[in-house]
């Protein structure tokens, strides 16, 4: 029951937390449009460590930015609304 609080523009990835001061990076596995920002979601991954070097991703330098403020991120396997 994780909150959406922010897709990235390519929808490659997102940002969810159960409050604004604990963000987690997700790692989207597929483009998923339906995934929209305030909306609750379960997911299952593998928590991997982001690296200091971003430019590993391939997303424009700004979501490189963003992307750098993490630690750890989760290669999504499964997501789906929370009921």
């Amino acid at each position: 029951g994780m909150t959406v609080q922010q897709v990235f523009p390519d929808r490659q990835f997102i940002i969810v937390g159960t409050d604004q001061d604990h963000p987690l990076l997700v790692q989207m596995g597929q483009t998923r449009p339906d995934i929209k920002v305030g909306q609750k979601v379960d997911i299952s991954g593998i928590i991997n460590p982001t690296g200091r070097d971003v430019t590993q991703w391939n997303v424009p330098p700004e979501e490189q930015k963003a992307l750098s403020r993490h630690s750890i991120f989760i290669q999504e396997r499964t997501i789906q609304p929370s009921r």
